[in-house]
């Protein structure tokens, strides 16, 4: 396996790993028995950019088969605080993909009203549940489709 390869390794087991942390830290607050099919963090903020500022809130955004849940989490380690909102399946429009040169390259997308920001580890997550929810594999029970 060259660099790259172990590279991009380490990457999928940090979002996989980030990914089942948020699902777990979220789980209690949701509906029981929801099939949680994407899940990804981002920051809510009120600025031009994802640089912390007073206000912001750090948020878990669960796609399941019947809706979009925003989980509000809260403390160093991000646990779950509250659900801010469960939403009709639609796709995460317009996604912009910026590149800060402070922060790096993060997506922008507007939930709930409100602007909110995906690092790019998590990016291919919003891609695929935009995919998902276009093709109409979520909002019923039927398998994906290949």
């Amino acid at each position: 396996m060259n660099r790259e390869d172990e590279r991009q390794a380490k990457r999928a087991r940090k979002l996989i790993e980030q990914r089942d942390k948020l699902i777990a830290t979220c789980r209690p607050l949701l509906p029981p028995g929801i099939e949680i099919v994407r899940a990804f963090p981002c920051r809510r903020t009120k600025g031009p950019t994802p640089q912390p500022t007073w206000g912001d809130q750090d948020r878990g955004v669960l796609v399941a088969r019947d809706a979009i849940y925003v989980v509000a989490l809260t403390g160093f380690r991000g646990r779950a605080k509250e659900v801010v909102g469960a939403l009709p399946l639609r796709p995460f429009e317009p996604l912009e993909v910026i590149n800060f040169s402070t922060s790096g390259v993060h997506a922008q997308f507007t939930l709930i009203g409100e602007r909110h920001f995906v690092r790019e580890l998590f990016i291919g997550e919003v891609r695929t549940a935009n995919r998902l929810m276009a093709e109409g594999v979520l909002g019923s029970t039927a398998p994906p489709r290949q």
